[in-house]
């Protein structure tokens, strides 16, 4: 699968600038229920679909970054290369959350070592219990799961061209699998703070139920490397496209709703909610990053430049730090010390402030801490 692209890699600078907005998404999805700020605020507005284009950009960027993994050797290059990238920002939290003795959902229990290992490990989201995948600082939980693609990112991209759609039907059935678990064994939805299996720890969290957005990336990566060449249009019509790609994402699931309610796909709050969070933002979100990747339209040149690169570089500190933040802010109103608006304020500069921070001397020296370490040690073999 051979990729011809110019040797600016513009595409890759405006795919990183959606990084920032995804993260945001998420940002606004928790900041209501804080600050005195109601869950009116965003309702209809599923902003936790943020996580979805963040598995769909990943599958996408993986497929064009690393096209085929031929022996052992690049497999486990890759492998330690993905643990380099979100292991230390994940790590430095946990460390200071674990010496501070801080629990982002205290009254769940989750504080016994299995759940410290499990997050030190990265696969507090491979166990369907709150108590894991919420423990600690909760948002790591789609990092985990992430972490749970990177493992099968080698047979998923073996002979990829050929197996491509075979991939795509398993993932899907999978997801579908949890969600009729989810529906026939009546499996409740999570209910602070109880710590017992869950829906959300079946569909939303699990690796293998989220798979399919990481395959529909891959789909969309391995289309637009193999038509890229063939799209052309002037610029204006590339803006028009942009926009359309952007209101479909945004509006997803009012257009995607209609399209599915042919098929009769009633399987009660676990289809739904596999629906909303899972499948509608992972067709929306290929489509989007198949047309953003393009870099011809005003969007995509304007998420290309300097600032929301580096500030797309910075997203994964701001989205692993945000909610922390949030709640340690959130208690200042009640202190006396400020009111919601200030607290909130100072939240959100503090959260951009400590995430540039982690990137520069937490993120990057770690990275390059770690994959200097795995040479050093391959050198001596």
């Amino acid at each position: 699968m051979s990729v011809n692209v110019d040797k600016t890699g513009n595409f890759l600078k405006s795919l990183t600038g959606i990084r920032l907005f995804a993260a945001l998404a998420i940002v606004l999805h928790h900041v209501p229920g804080h600050f005195g700020i109601s869950h009116e605020l965003t309702k209809g507005w599923s902003l936790g679909q943020g996580v979805s284009v963040f598995f769909v950009l990943s599958g996408f960027i993986l497929t064009y970054r690393y096209p085929a993994l031929t022996d052992r050797a690049a497999i486990v290059r890759f492998w330690v290369a993905r643990v380099a990238r979100i292991w230390p920002a994940h790590a430095f939290i946990l460390f200071v959350l674990l010496l501070v003795n801080y629990d982002s959902m205290p009254d769940i229990e989750s504080t016994d070592l299995n759940n410290i290992l499990a997050n030190v490990f990265l696969v507090q989201s491979w166990f369907p219990y709150a108590g894991y995948f919420f423990g600690y600082n909760s948002v790591s939980w789609s990092i985990s799961t992430e972490m749970g693609f990177y493992l099968l990112f080698p047979f998923l991209i073996f002979y990829f061209r050929k197996t491509w759609l075979l991939k795509v039907f398993i993932s899907f059935s999978v997801g579908f699998v949890f969600v009729l678990l989810a529906y026939y064994m009546s499996i409740p939805s999570f209910q602070y703070p109880d710590n017992k299996i869950v829906m959300e720890g079946l569909i939303y969290v699990n690796p293998l139920a989220r798979l399919f957005e990481f395959v529909a990336g891959m789909c969309s990566a391995f289309l637009w490397i193999k038509f890229h060449n063939h799209m052309v249009m002037n610029r204006a019509l590339w803006t028009m496209l942009e926009v359309v790609s952007v209101l479909f994402l945004v509006f997803n699931i009012s257009f995607l709703s209609k399209v599915f309610s042919v098929f009769n796909f009633d399987f009660g709050f676990p289809g739904l909610y596999w629906k909303v969070m899972s499948l509608f933002p992972a067709l929306a979100a290929s489509f989007f990053i198949f047309v953003m990747a393009k870099s011809e339209g005003f969007l995509s040149s304007v998420l290309s430049t300097r600032f929301f690169v580096y500030m797309g570089e910075v997203s994964f500190s701001i989205y692993l730090l945000h909610l922390v933040i949030i709640k340690m802010f959130d208690g200042l109103p009640a202190l006396g010390y400020l009111n919601d608006f200030f607290a909130l304020i100072l939240a959100l500069i503090s959260m951009f402030v400590c995430s540039m921070l982690m990137f520069h001397f937490v993120e990057k020296p770690g990275k390059t801490m770690i994959i200097s370490v795995f040479r050093l040690l391959g050198n001596r073999k």
